[in-house]
């Protein structure tokens, strides 16, 4: 009798569950048929596990403009924004000194310092050739504000993207392309 009683119970939670879920969606669903509960305790239908989401960086062009530098060279300074940078969580931007070398060498404005951060940014033209390597990023706000610089005499790309890469866990965030042309800086963009 108590078997019996388990499978009933069984049977209505999972009937419970059904409708339940069938009215959160909107819409009426009928238990599959397939399904067979054993009986006894514990057979409850097991949920899907929960997919975080993937962090794609959403870039934007802002600016380009021609300067001179204060050693007197000529250079287009090359202004991308990640606007989503809120989505990337703070551990992804801690230093992390136990880590191999930095890959990127002294900088080249600051020679003597040494990187430590986890993030690098490193942004490529749309056919792959890298423009600009091994940026180190201290948080993730300072994503917001991107800038490079490109040499006199070498053309800006018409198109840019860039590769994040978690020097920690080997993992890498790719963006979208984005167009260098002046159109695409106007409002909304």
């Amino acid at each position: 009798m108590k078997k019996e009683a388990n499978v009933v119970l069984s049977i209505f939670v999972l009937l419970l569950f059904v409708v339940v879920a069938g009215a959160q969606s909107g819409a009426t669903s009928r238990p599959d048929p397939k399904i067979t509960l054993k009986p006894g305790a514990g057979n409850m239908p097991k949920l899907p596990p929960v997919v975080s989401p993937v962090l794609v960086p959403k870039l934007i062009f802002k600016s380009s403009e021609s300067i001179v530098s204060k050693s007197g060279q000529k250079q287009t300074s090359i202004v991308l924004s990640i606007v989503n940078w809120s989505e990337f969580p703070a551990e992804l931007f801690v230093p992390a000194p136990h880590l191999p070398p930095d890959p990127c060498g002294p900088g080249w404005d600051y020679p003597k310092e040494k990187h430590e951060q986890r993030m690098l940014l490193t942004v490529y033209s749309r056919d792959r050739k890298q423009i600009h390597a091994c940026s180190p990023y201290p948080t993730s706000k300072s994503l917001g504000f991107i800038r490079f610089y490109i040499g006199e005499g070498k053309p800006l790309p018409p198109s840019l993207l860039v590769i994040l890469k978690d020097r920690l866990k080997g993992t890498t965030y790719e963006s979208n392309l984005v167009s260098t042309s002046p159109a695409s800086t106007g409002p909304g963009k």
